[in-house]
């Protein structure tokens, strides 16, 4: 006769405390929308640099800039919402079951493991791209290779970044500790601040130039 293992269930309610989940939110929120404005600046910075002599830059569509934008604020509110899940959940007492701590902590560092390891992968590249496109940006030399010219990730490679964000997303949500109905709710939410925060860019890169030209 097999030996029947007991089950361990995520189905019980999860005790959090008003202060912990509003606190909570309005931090990751606010940690959210500063990657955002981080990821948007560097962006144009690199734009800046890749100013050459003929006032040739990295160039946006309304369109082009829009996706970008979405792209790095969804980016900026998954690594806010791993914050508020760990805030919330891994830091929660309220489960007292050892195997279900485990479990727990377990499904939460491989997310910490998924996007930290993206965010190295990503942050090298863009360093390696944005040193292929910088001009000399007042220097005497000026080494840019206009690689911006010859290739353009949003027409060839939009459904990278797209995928990139489902993946990630996929991955913080995947947490049985989590209801359904609550996961919606959070992907409409996600959806609702990404589109705010797009609207924001610090940095005006073709006003800027367009001042630049005039003087």
């Amino acid at each position: 006769m097999k030996e029947e293992r007991e089950k361990i269930s995520f189905r019980e309610e999860l005790t959090i405390s008003k202060i912990r989940l509003w606190g909570g939110f309005i931090v990751c929120l606010l940690l959210s929308f500063s990657a955002y404005l981080f990821f948007t600046s560097i962006r144009d910075l690199y734009r800046l640099f890749s100013l050459t002599e003929d006032f040739e830059y990295l160039k946006f569509t309304s369109e082009e800039l829009q996706f970008y934008n979405l792209f790095y604020a969804f980016l900026g509110l998954i690594i806010g919402l791993h914050f508020f899940i760990k805030i919330n959940l891994d830091k929660n007492k309220s489960y007292l079951d050892r195997r279900i701590q485990f479990t727990r902590k377990k499904a939460i560092a491989n997310q910490n493991t998924l996007i930290w390891y993206f965010m190295l992968v990503f942050s090298k590249f863009a360093f390696l791209y944005g040193g292929f496109i910088m001009g000399g940006f007042g220097l005497e030399n000026n080494y840019n290779s206009n690689l911006f010219l010859y290739l353009n990730f949003y027409n060839e490679y939009k459904l990278i970044f797209i995928l990139i964000i489902l993946v990630l997303l996929s991955q913080s949500l995947m947490t049985p500790m989590i209801p359904f109905k609550t996961k919606i709710k959070i992907v409409l939410l996600l959806v609702l601040f990404a589109f705010l925060f797009s609207q924001f860019n610090l940095i005006d890169i073709e006003a800027l130039i367009t001042k630049m030209k005039s003087q």
